[in-house]
């Protein structure tokens, strides 16, 4: 006797379990991509503000280092020299890497705090969400596969 898949009273439960396991690994995974570039990106920040700072470069070597990043890697996004200003005013903005990676990344991420700290943590949101948006990295070209919702 042959039993039908849809119908077996196992089946559709299996089923739920690993649509929720490849969801949860799919944002887990997303989110781990966001932090390594948001340290990526805030690296290469600290960099140009030390340079700046400690060898007096000028505005000028943002221009020469999204030339040079551009002919290095060819198609790869993200380092036109506004982008590179961004990632300098992420670095200026939190001196410390790991901080601005959580602030950016994951900071609904964590320990939830009692019912007295509720109204810090969403003044502190409210705070760090302006900061990101003011130093996010924007896409030269926006294409429309970047924009598609995970399946």
């Amino acid at each position: 006797m042959t039993t039908d898949l849809q119908t077996s009273s196992g089946y559709p439960a299996l089923l739920k379990e690993i649509k929720e396991r490849v969801r949860t690994a799919q944002v887990r995974a997303s989110l781990a991509v966001s932090r390594e570039l948001i340290l990526l990106y805030w690296s290469i920040g600290r960099d140009i503000l030390v340079r700046q700072n400690a060898e007096g470069w000028g505005t000028k070597i943002i221009d020469r280092l999204a030339k040079d990043l551009d002919a290095e890697f060819p198609g790869v996004e993200g380092f036109s020299p506004r982008n590179l200003k961004y990632m300098r005013s992420l670095a200026e903005a939190w001196p410390d890497s790991e901080k601005s990676a959580t602030a950016c990344g994951t900071f609904a991420v964590g320990p939830s705090p009692g019912p007295a700290g509720q109204a810090q943590r969403s003044e502190d949101s409210r705070v760090v969400s302006a900061r990101c948006r003011r130093v996010r990295l924007e896409p030269e070209h926006p294409r429309a596969s970047d924009h598609q919702p995970v399946a």
